[in-house]
């Protein structure tokens, strides 16, 4: 479908620049200005190149794992368009409920969205006895996550692998659980004890 990953926004401190890919001007206007925003101001707080992008090869690497994404905004044509593939399952401008059953219904969360978290999803995905996964610069919760669960973006074969691994062997599966639920627990604490 696509030959690269798909660029969303980035910023630049050295050129003081901030791209948009014209092909998510269906996002409204505010979500645009705060993309503009957090890019430029995290350029110029750090320094480098930000670059914010989607990438299909999780999808086409498990085709027998079915993909439900979700948003709270509208979604981009090139983001519709991931519905082609059988395993994909799109829900823009997603309610409350929807979320709550997707979070029941799914035994994986992928936590690969370069945003804030949402609704402390990684949280809510632990509790529900759903096997995490992230890429180390989407991870929202490392004291909670698994440290062999989260990849480098350039491993992502070694994520599928795992992912694979985790699918279809139970007694990985129901270890990995219980680790990230040990580690949920000493997470939740080390809160009290502060």
């Amino acid at each position: 479908m696509y030959q690269d990953n798909i660029v969303l926004c980035g910023a630049s401190a050295y050129e003081q620049k901030f791209y948009f890919n014209q092909d998510f001007n269906a996002l409204p206007d505010h979500v645009k200005k705060e993309l503009q925003i957090m890019c430029v101001l995290f350029t110029e707080d750090v320094g480098g190149i930000l670059r914010l992008e989607f990438d299909e090869t999780l999808i086409t690497g498990i085709p027998d794992l079915e993909f439900h994404i979700a948003a709270w905004t509208l979604m981009s044509d090139k983001l519709l368009q991931l519905q082609d593939y059988e395993n994909v399952y799109l829900y823009p401008v997603v309610s409350e409920e929807k979320i709550k059953e997707l979070f029941d219904l799914c035994d994986i969360y992928l936590d690969i969205n370069h945003y804030n978290e949402v609704y402390d999803s990684t949280n809510r995905a632990v509790n529900n006895s759903m096997a995490v996964f992230a890429f180390e610069n989407t991870v929202h919760r490392r004291d909670i996550c698994l440290k062999k669960n989260i990849f480098e973006t350039t491993d992502c074969d070694k994520m599928i692998g795992r992912i694979k691994e985790t699918m279809y062997e139970q007694s990985i599966y129901q270890d990995l659980i219980k680790e990230q639920y040990k580690k949920l627990y000493i997470a939740a604490a080390g809160m009290f004890e502060e």
